[in-house]
């Protein structure tokens, strides 16, 4: 997942993930309560380890019904 247009916010509610830095490989926790940012448009992905994993995701700017992902990200 890339969005080359928009900063990430995100916020674990339930569940453990992780979430892995596509660039440098690092892998970074994904407890409950946790909040992390995407400010460089990174590409990463997220893995559910344990139980529901549920994240709240805001975009800035918004993401909007008819837009559409292209695989590089824009």
């Amino acid at each position: 997942m890339e969005y080359k247009h928009h900063f990430e916010g995100n916020y674990c509610i339930a569940g453990e993930g992780e979430v892995v830095d596509l660039q440098s490989g690092t892998v970074y926790p994904l407890p409950p309560r946790t909040l992390y940012m995407l400010d460089k448009h990174d590409a990463h992905i997220i893995r559910a380890m344990r139980g529901d994993l549920r994240v709240v995701c805001v975009f800035n700017p918004p993401l909007v019904g008819d837009g559409t992902h292209r695989a590089d990200g824009s």
